[in-house]
């Protein structure tokens, strides 16, 4: 299992996606207007991810950053926390590249896994 990204709610994908790149200085890998997704990374590779917050979603921007891991087996890593009563989500195929679930650590603090396709 390695890291893969961590990344933040936003409610302005333009504004915060310009705040990485242009004054800290990541690159940007991806965007996704429509999906409401930037992805950048620091010149050591360290990634950034950006979630556009919107108005259906529960989620509020300023909660924190979201640590992904990536992980070989999927299925695997759900069984194991779901034996380990961790509250976790559905996998679920996102559009892109991945697949991936949400969980809780025993304080609340949101994590999430995934799977590139």
């Amino acid at each position: 299992m390695k890291v893969s990204t961590i990344w933040y709610w936003v409610s302005d994908l333009e504004s915060m996606t310009a705040f990485y790149r242009d004054l800290l200085g990541f690159q940007l890998k991806r965007l996704d207007d429509e999906g409401g997704w930037a992805e950048l990374t620091s010149d050591n590779g360290v990634n950034i991810g950006l979630n556009r917050v919107d108005d259906e979603d529960e989620l509020e921007t300023g909660i924190g950053a979201v640590l992904t891991l990536e992980v070989t087996d999927l299925d695997s890593f759900h069984s194991l926390l779901v034996k380990n009563d961790i509250e976790v989500t559905e996998i679920e195929a996102v559009p892109g590249d991945v697949t991936l679930f949400n969980f809780w650590d025993p304080e609340g603090n949101p994590l999430q896994a995934m799977k590139p396709r």
